[in-house]
């Protein structure tokens, strides 16, 4: 959740008040914003100044990173007056104060949960649920780094939970921190880099990895073995990943702006395509819901990578046909969809 450093460092400084070493405001803030992960306060304000327009974070979850903390304690305070523990206990109570309900953990008492476990308790849902198929979108800050993820729980499978999320989070979309993979399994930063088809390996830029060979090979590969199927592959693999699970996806890591050596290429292709569709391609298509005969012709239409996307004719559209279909259903449905798209079409 967004914490209010201002208003927890002024709780330290309260609960530490009676203390004949209390801590300052100013240092509490600077200890606030290190158990946060940032290098200073001044490093946390530059930091949410980056998020993007009309960023919320609705969750109710904190990790606490207590290593960075007791780190710049000892840099701020040499001979501070608290012990590690302690130091962690005035933070807690004081989110507490301040963000009442919040749950707090401390990153250096991992669980070693599963994901469907860490992802109920960031939620602070009771009971098990089957969390880690839920699906998620991942959030940037401006300069492309994983701020955390908003889960889509708004879906059939967890109905009976709608009241509980919406009455925590008030919302059935939840912003969980990228923190929350500090709970999973065995995992204090996901190790497993996933590639797409075509991007280059990390710490190595004369290797790319092929999805249709599942090897990291020399760039000359991808035109020399696979010289008509690229475009399509990068798109799929984007898909699988855009559309991966929690339970696949969580561990693993992919940075947005990743170099791919295919990408660009396979945008172009993709444009040219759009752009050379007949206006009949575009309308059959979007016939894919109608039942019957010409509905079944728009679903394998659609799903046909071989069809002349570009032919405007009857004639182009119904030799292909012939040629492709393996009975007459698909040619009446063909004719059929053509008088409809072009009423005073003849039937010849």
């Amino acid at each position: 959740m967004s914490i209010d450093i201002s208003r927890v460092a002024r709780a330290i400084r309260d609960l530490t008040h009676e203390s004949l070493r209390p801590i300052l405001l100013g240092r509490a803030q600077e200890y606030v914003a290190a158990s946060l992960g940032f290098g200073s306060l001044a490093a946390c304000k530059a930091a949410a100044k980056l998020r993007p327009e009309g960023f919320e974070d609705n969750s109710r979850f904190v990790v606490v990173d207590d290593d960075a903390l007791w780190r710049r304690a000892r840099l701020l305070e040499p001979d501070a007056a608290w012990s590690r523990a302690r130091l962690v206990a005035f933070l807690t109570a004081a989110i507490d104060r301040v963000h009442a309900g919040t749950i707090v953990r401390s990153a250096s008492d991992r669980p070693n949960l599963s994901i469907s476990a860490a992802i109920s308790e960031a939620l602070g849902i009771s009971g098990m649920h089957d969390f880690d198929d839920v699906r998620y979108t991942v959030v940037e800050n401006n300069h492309g780094e994983v701020l955390g993820f908003r889960l889509h729980l708004d879906e059939p499978e967890w109905e009976h939970l709608f009241d509980e999320i919406n009455g925590r989070h008030g919302n059935l979309d939840v912003f969980l921190p990228v923190s929350v993979r500090l709970l999973l399994r065995g995992c204090a930063t996901p190790q497993e880099r996933y590639y797409l088809h075509g991007d280059q390996v990390e710490g190595d830029p004369s290797q790319y990895f092929c999805a249709s060979c599942d090897l990291f090979v020399e760039l000359p590969h991808f035109e020399a073995d696979h010289p008509n199927g690229n475009a399509s592959r990068y798109f799929a693999e984007q898909r699988l990943w855009e559309r991966a699970v929690a339970r696949f996806k969580l561990p693993r890591r992919r940075p947005i702006n990743a170099p791919n050596a295919l990408a660009q290429s396979a945008l172009a292709e993709r444009e040219a395509y759009e752009a050379g569709r007949s206006d009949f391609h575009r309308w059959i298509v979007n016939q894919t819901e109608r039942g019957g005969a010409l509905g079944r012709l728009a679903v394998d239409i659609k799903r046909d990578p071989s069809f002349p996307v570009h032919a405007s004719t009857r004639d182009e559209l119904l030799e292909y046909l012939r040629n492709a279909a393996r009975d007459d259903e698909p040619l009446r449905a063909f004719k059929r969809a053509w008088r409809e798209f072009h009423p005073l079409a003849s039937d010849e």
